[in-house]
């Protein structure tokens, strides 16, 4: 009996290595993403969109995940503390800046060691702007020149 479930347990781990229930690449997942470390920030940007041919398809996610061993903190002069830009090549086509209404109090946004900041993204629905094809950016980024900021291209077909 023992070597029967040995055998099944072994079947069973084969098996599941070989699945692709959970796909970790690009191309399986057709997600773009893109990430880097800065001053103990781990910075993320994931564009979960898929088909993009207008602005109002663009759905993403910026994280900020503290790798360090202290509190981070940045200080900001409004209740704004986050934005986020599309572009083609140097064209401005949406700067989430220009359509903010900010709390005139001062805030700040703490991050704990091990902790993950989520912010969603996605483009004012009313503004159906139809994209042309080609390349575009996806730049998000902290306000106030916190030098926080990561970008992800992708293209409208």
């Amino acid at each position: 009996m023992k070597a029967i479930s040995t055998v099944f347990l072994l079947i069973f781990l084969f098996t599941a290595c070989e699945s692709n229930l959970f796909p970790t690449s690009k191309s399986e997942t057709e997600e773009n993403y893109t990430s880097k470390v800065s001053d103990g920030l781990e910075i993320e940007l994931l564009l979960e969109s898929d088909r993009i041919s207008a602005l109002h398809d663009i759905q993403a996610v910026f994280s900020l995940t503290n790798i360090s061993e202290h509190d981070l903190t940045y200080d900001f002069p409004s209740g704004c503390q986050t934005g986020y830009q599309v572009k083609k090549r140097e064209n401005n086509i949406y700067d989430s800046t220009e359509d903010m209404v900010c709390t005139m109090a001062t805030s700040a946004m703490n991050i704990a060691p091990g902790e993950t900041k989520t912010i969603e993204i996605s483009p004012d629905h009313t503004k159906n702007t139809n994209l042309e094809t080609g390349t575009y950016t996806l730049r998000a980024f902290l306000l106030e020149d916190h030098e926080v900021e990561i970008s992800v291209s992708f293209e409208v077909e």
